[in-house]
């Protein structure tokens, strides 16, 4: 009777470790609520709501390209990486957009990999960062460009402290783009703004991004004062997100968080305002904003490589794109119009989620424990009925 009982166990604690990986690979795979799951079409630019990708060579296209700033150079090969949904080319390997493999750490001169991405460093430890301008809706196949809609671009930075300066947008050492150097600790805003008339329709677009500058070496205590977001109030139109909860310098968005938007017009928040969101790996999600102007979405969970493939930092990127128009008149330089279409977008960056890894490790916990009374329960069953050695005599007569 003990054996079969040992027996029952054995196969019991067996299945349910199988059973708890299974049920936890079948929720992971479920991903994020079914209104949120669905995956991105094949997207063709708008010409009037987000311009059409520019072509080889930067030759312009009838309408304006939407811009957007990131700090992934152009792929070393000279080509753009994959598209949408395709497998990373080499040159994404070697450190393309969106790839990890070749960035280089520390280095006085050399490229640096912070915490608010990669960096350059100048001397003294001076920061310095380059953002690259890129066009399209789609963050997989947007292309980096070598000019901007408009040919006097305007250009702001906000310091940490909030001060504000002019900056120049041009050819870099890696692509075009703005480069600028960044003494003070916490969290800059980057605007590029362009204006230009379509038909009776006045294009008012902001690219903008938020970086961040932190070294560990100066401390941690000061954080928290240099957490809360800053905005622009002159800019025509930005799109700006809000603090997870408890975030400071090295909180990473997850797999599964929710990340609130804002959009504000001329500093005031847009009721009804039209917010999509796209990551790198094509999922798509379309929002409006409520009566604050802000819309949240509970970022993907995408990431389910085998696990000897898995990363814990493996980042993936996505595009905010922020879209809606005012029925307003006037003149743009000598040209009348009678509304003004406004559109702006802010790129960040999504990690797994904790519970992606957390559950493998559950996963071959419950396994060794199985196997691990199992084995005991088949130690005991021989060792009980393992008898001592007795010797016996024999006295023959």
């Amino acid at each position: 009777m003990r054996k079969q009982y040992i027996a029952l166990l054995s196969v019991f604690l067996l299945l349910s470790a199988g059973q708890s990986q299974a049920w936890d690979l079948s929720q992971r795979r479920g991903g994020p609520p079914a209104e949120l799951s669905k995956p991105a079409q094949a997207e063709e630019p708008s010409r009037h709501q987000h311009g059409a990708t520019r072509g080889e060579g930067g030759s312009r296209p009838a309408g304006p390209t939407l811009l957007w700033l990131s700090d992934s150079p152009p792929p070393m090969d000279g080509g753009e990486h994959g598209g949408h949904g395709g497998p990373p080319s080499e040159a994404m390997k070697r450190g393309a957009p969106g790839g990890e493999a070749g960035k280089k750490r520390g280095g006085r001169g050399g490229d640096h990999e912070g915490h608010g991405g990669p960096v350059e460093m100048g001397k003294g430890g001076l920061f310095i960062k380059t953002l690259f301008v890129r066009g399209g809706t789609q963050p997989m196949r947007s292309k980096h460009l070598q000019t901007t809609n408009t040919e006097t671009p305007q250009v702001k930075i906000q310091f940490p402290d909030g001060s504000v300066k002019d900056a120049d947008i041009g050819p870099t050492k890696k692509g075009y783009g703005i480069r600028f150097e960044m003494p003070q600790e916490g969290y800059y805003n980057v605007y590029l703004t362009e204006r230009l008339i379509e038909g009776d329709t006045l294009h008012v677009m902001v690219a903008k991004a938020e970086v961040l500058k932190h070294n560990c070496g100066e401390g941690h205590g000061h954080v928290r004062g240099l957490m809360p977001v800053k905005t622009l109030p002159d800019e025509p139109v930005e799109l700006v997100r809000q603090r997870i909860p408890d975030e400071n310098f090295h909180t990473l968005i997850s797999g599964g968080d929710d990340v609130t938007y804002s959009v504000l017009y001329n500093g005031r928040p847009v009721k009804d305002a039209q917010v999509k969101l796209t990551t790198k790996k094509g999922w798509t999600n379309t929002q409006r904003c409520d009566e604050s102007g802000n819309v949240t979405y509970e970022m993907i969970r995408d990431y389910y490589p085998e696990w000897e493939f898995f990363k814990r930092r493996e980042k993936s990127g996505y595009l905010a794109v922020a879209d809606f128009t005012v029925p307003e008149g006037g003149e743009y330089n000598g040209v009348a119009y009678s509304k003004v279409h406004y559109m702006a977008t802010l790129a960040g960056n999504y990690y797994p989620s904790k519970q992606e890894y957390q559950s493998y490790a559950y996963g071959m916990g419950v396994t060794v424990f199985a196997f691990t009374v199992t084995g005991g329960a088949v130690w005991w069953q021989r060792a009980r009925r393992r008898k001592p050695f007795k010797e016996i005599t024999f006295k023959e007569e």
